[in-house]
């Protein structure tokens, strides 16, 4: 069965936001028929792995710095629980990934301080985000047969899941930590470049930053209903 990607919007986005994000959203059919993301399918299982385009809330709610721009949704750290008086974590049960939007504006400061001229390179950079994050959770399906991270913890806990964490960097990169970073971001700017919508992003560079949220998008499909709104 081939693997699936889907967007979803934790909010409605306006402004350079909504551009960021339906560029996202309408790039993961793109990416989704690359044999590179068809390699990770798992026979006899249906993959779905959910982008989502959120922000600095899903950080806090995931235990993730706010100034990521993006993270594979595993499992939280412990948190207490005052009114039941127990510490519990967060796991997903979901193939999930987040794009961080509000790290996404970013951009727009550093355009307007250093008055940058090529752009083009600053919108293909937040664009590795998606396929960077959506490989590490391929990466977590091809070692763990497409079981999710929910379904790993009831076999074993935390403990089954760092175990995993450890596993694939150890088959990426040696076991170094973080080493299974390099591999994924080179792989990540691999197929960017191989997919990436070029003319959406030339007309998006073109634009000026605070005039981003006017510049037309494409469609939503029925395949990718969105929220995502442009005024």
């Amino acid at each position: 069965m081939p693997i699936r990607l889907t967007a979803h919007f934790a909010r409605e986005f306006t402004g350079p936001q909504a551009a960021l994000a339906a560029m996202g959203r309408d790039f993961l059919p793109r990416l989704e028929e690359h044999p590179d993301i068809q390699a990770y399918a798992v026979p006899g299982r249906d993959i779905e792995i959910r982008v989502i385009f959120g922000g600095r809330r899903e950080c806090r709610q995931w235990g993730v710095p706010a100034q990521a721009m993006g993270f594979h949704a595993v499992a939280s750290k412990m948190k207490w629980d005052g009114r039941r008086e127990e510490y519990w974590r967060k796991v997903a049960d979901s193939h999930d990934v987040h794009v961080n939007m509000d790290a996404a504006m970013d951009i727009g400061e550093w355009w307007d301080r250093n008055q940058v001229e090529d752009r083009e390179s600053d919108l293909e950079s937040w664009l590795f985000t998606v396929p960077h994050e959506v490989l590490h959770a391929l990466e977590w399906i091809r070692e763990t047969g497409g079981r999710t991270p929910d379904e790993m913890f009831e076999e074993g806990d935390i403990d089954a899941i760092n175990r995993t964490s450890r596993a694939i960097r150890t088959r990426l990169n040696g076991g170094r930590p973080d080493g299974d970073e390099d591999h994924i971001e080179f792989h990540a700017r691999e197929v960017t470049y191989a997919t990436m919508p070029k003319a959406t992003i030339e007309r998006l560079g073109a634009t000026p930053w605070g005039e981003l949220g006017a510049a037309p998008a494409a469609p939503a499909t029925d395949a990718l209903p969105s929220p995502v709104r442009t005024p």
